[in-house]
C-alpha cells in the first residue's frame, strides 16, 4: 500500500479498500528491488473465459521509467496464460478527456506496450462520475 499512497493523485480512498479485497481473489504480481522491497505491483482478475484484465498497476515513483510496468505485465501474462486460454488483456485508466493531466503518462504507456485504446466512456459504471474512463486492449 505505500506504492498506492505514494502515488498522490493516481488512487483515492475507495482504491485502498478494494485493492485490499481484490488482492484475497485476484492474481497479484510483484517487482522487488535488491533489498527485498516492492518497487511495483500488478493485479490481474480473468473478465470471462477470454479475456484477462489488469484491475490495478503501479510502481513507485523511484523506479519509473526502468521498465518495470513491462516486465510486470509480461510475467504476470506468461504466467496466467501459459495454455493460451485468454485472447485479450484489457486495462482502464482516466481518459484524455479529463482534466487529470497525470493519467497522459498511463495511456502512453499501455499505447506503448502494444494495448489499442478502445473506447472512452463518461461517465463509466463503477468509476467516478465526473471523469472519463479509457479502456485499452491488447490481442494476445
Amino acid at each position: 500500500m505505500a506504492i498506492v499512497e505514494s502515488l498522490g493523485d493516481f488512487f483515492d480512498e475507495d482504491v485502498y479498500r478494494e485493492i485490499r479485497r481484490d488482492t484475497k481473489t485476484d492474481d497479484l504480481f510483484g517487482a522487488y528491488n535488491s533489498s527485498g522491497n516492492m518497487a511495483g505491483f500488478i493485479i490481474f482478475c480473468p473478465v470471462n473465459d477470454q479475456v484477462i484484465e489488469i484491475t490495478y498497476m503501479a510502481v513507485s515513483n523511484k523506479y519509473r521509467g526502468q521498465g518495470i510496468g513491462q516486465k510486470l505485465i509480461k510475467f504476470g501474462l506468461d504466467r496466467l496464460n501459459k495454455n493460451k486460454k485468454y485472447k485479450i488483456c484489457q486495462a482502464k485508466t482516466i481518459g484524455e478527456g479529463d482534466r487529470q493531466r497525470s493519467f497522459a503518462r498511463t495511456r502512453n504507456f499501455y499505447i506503448k506496450y502494444g494495448f489499442i485504446p478502445l473506447e472512452s466512456i463518461k461517465p463509466y459504471p463503477g468509476w467516478h462520475k465526473d471523469k472519463y474512463v479509457q479502456t485499452f486492449v491488447l490481442c494476445l
